[in-house]
């Protein structure tokens, strides 16, 4: 699979909080790096599932998504990805913020790896 098909799978996925569908199109490499909006690191495979397991399980946030850049060799690839994201029970107020979402994938076996995810929240308007 293309790398922009898999990444608009991937985000739609995440929508959807389908998480066999988000593992069935990447892997996560154990050493893998998360960087959260606040910017708290989680490292590694482990953790990065333990997340996603308990992030999926809670119906009440959503987000939408604009691709904005890939970047494709055939070992590496790279999205910057704009994400809406509202949750109305993080913290003591309701959570509604945009986000740069950048994902770097190394392929492994024919498949996408994911090695680095980091979010940062988008200070002004988009560009």
């Amino acid at each position: 699979m293309e790398f922009k098909q898999m990444i608009q799978e991937f985000m739609e996925a995440l929508q959807q909080r389908n998480i066999e569908r988000v593992f069935s199109l990447i892997t996560i490499d154990e050493d893998v790096n998360l960087i959260l909006y606040n910017g708290a690191r989680f490292h590694g495979g482990r953790q990065m599932l333990q997340l996603q397991a308990a992030w999926f399980s809670d119906p009440e946030w959503s987000l939408d998504f604009t691709i904005l850049r890939t970047v494709e060799t055939p070992e590496m690839a790279y999205a910057l990805i704009l994400v809406n994201y509202a949750d109305p029970n993080l913290g003591a107020q309701p959570y509604a913020k945009q986000h740069y979402l950048s994902l770097i994938f190394i392929k492994k076996d024919n498949t996408w790896t994911l090695i680095h995810d980091q979010s940062t929240e988008a200070m002004g308007p988009a560009s």
